[in-house]
């Protein structure tokens, strides 16, 4: 509820949302790619808890990758996602939980630098875009997010 809640805030009238743009990213497989030795690297907790975090994911991973992967149905999927994935918010203000995000574009924001770096940093931790679900889009147009759809109003209201 919180990042729907952050979006609103984003795209209301007070804050220009009707000239903003959506860039909603798709990352390939994030839950089968997520490398475990980037994992380890990036998890920051006493000994104990990543060995056990590790142990969670050995348990579920799939045996023609057992150095990546993350269980898509379980309770820890979504944190280790938000561990791999931190520090995307630094490229440009955007809004994630796990794997799904979109970033929040003005008028002059570069699209395809963005875009760049996000590639760039999904590199170092084994993870691509995938093209074909990755668009960018008016807030008029609208886009989903977490199973709410999202649209700005010609009169501004979301």
């Amino acid at each position: 509820m919180q990042r729907q809640k952050i979006l609103f805030l984003n795209l209301r009238s007070s804050s220009n949302g009707l000239n903003k743009r959506i860039l909603e990213l798709d990352i390939e497989k994030c839950f089968d790619r997520i490398n475990h030795n980037t994992l380890r690297e990036l998890i920051i907790a006493p000994q104990s808890i990543k060995a056990a975090l590790m142990r969670c994911l050995k348990a579920a991973v799939n045996p023609e990758f057992p150095e990546q992967g993350t269980p898509q149905v379980g309770v820890v999927s979504p944190l280790l996602a938000n561990i791999a994935l931190n520090g995307i918010e630094n490229i440009h203000y955007s809004v994630r939980y796990a794997d799904d995000l979109v970033f929040l574009l003005k008028p002059q924001d570069k699209a395809e630098e963005i875009l760049e770096k996000v590639a760039n940093f999904l590199a170092t931790r084994g993870l691509n875009i995938k093209p074909s679900k990755t668009r960018l889009v008016a807030s008029t147009e609208g886009f989903d997010f977490l199973g709410w759809h999202l649209v700005v109003q010609a009169n501004g209201r979301l």
